[in-house]
């Protein structure tokens, strides 16, 4: 594979082999069930650590996520990001949530498997005009990849944060108009960064790059940080990552 174990080694320093040990589980049990599930494209089996694993990890570089915070994964799937995530900040309480049964079978076998606590996986559809009260106002962070367009995820995500909290979204670098339209019509605000293939190195102090037209194969969505409160409430600003 492109990617190995000692570049997930530099991207979380403190991982531990048990960790490590998890998240080769993890792709393991993917591989097994997408065959039967559909979890992630076939096309992308092979490349399962540089697509999905490394990007799913990376969010914890561009949000230092607090501890022990609560966290939704909306529209897990496969259990991506929030399963990764959970095993390298067990600290964190996570909220699985697919409308899929079958998808959501797939999260709980695969978490009893993985040995992870603290993890709640909820089968129900988010867009349902009833949202189960328990969600509401609940999170600090919710996570959403591959889940349809920043005007949905906003309407879903936002009744779920807790004052302050963020919206954590992977998306291709050609939603970014969309992100601008939607941000400004609601009064948030964002960042927006290129260079993700830096962005170990430089932290979340890091200096933002110049836009560039070429993007960098190995990240190829834009991870985009927008909060839950309107501009000037005296947060640090949000980021989007562009690969």
């Amino acid at each position: 594979m492109f990617m190995c174990i000692d570049d997930i080694k530099k991207l979380c320093p403190s991982i531990i082999p048990e960790q490590v040990q998890q998240l080769r589980s993890f792709v393991d049990l993917l591989r097994v069930y997408n065959k039967r599930l559909n979890l992630i494209s076939r096309s992308d089996i092979e490349h399962l650590w540089t697509n999905h694993i490394f990007p799913s990890l990376l969010s914890n570089l561009l949000l230092p996520f607090p501890s022990g915070v609560a966290a939704l994964d909306l529209g897990s799937g496969g259990g991506l990001p929030g399963i990764p995530l959970k095993i390298i900040r067990p600290d964190l309480k996570f909220v699985l949530l697919d409308s899929s049964q079958k998808k959501t079978a797939f999260l709980r076998m695969a978490v009893m498997k993985l040995g992870l606590s603290g993890v709640e996986i909820v089968n129900t559809r988010i867009s349902a005009p009833k949202i189960d009260k328990r969600l509401l106002s609940r999170f600090g962070v919710v996570t959403a990849r591959a889940v349809a367009n920043f005007d949905s995820l906003f309407k879903w995500s936002l009744p779920l944060l807790e004052t302050g909290g963020y919206l954590l979204a992977w998306k291709g670098e050609s939603d970014l108009a969309e992100l601008q339209t939607v941000v400004k019509e609601k009064g948030l605000e964002y960042w927006e960064r290129q260079g993700a293939g830096s962005y170990a190195q430089d932290g979340i102090r890091g200096n933002l790059p110049k836009k560039e037209n070429k993007r960098n194969r190995l990240f190829p969505e834009a991870i985009t940080l927008v909060s839950s409160r309107e501009k000037g409430a005296g947060l640090h600003r949000p980021t989007s990552i562009l690969g």
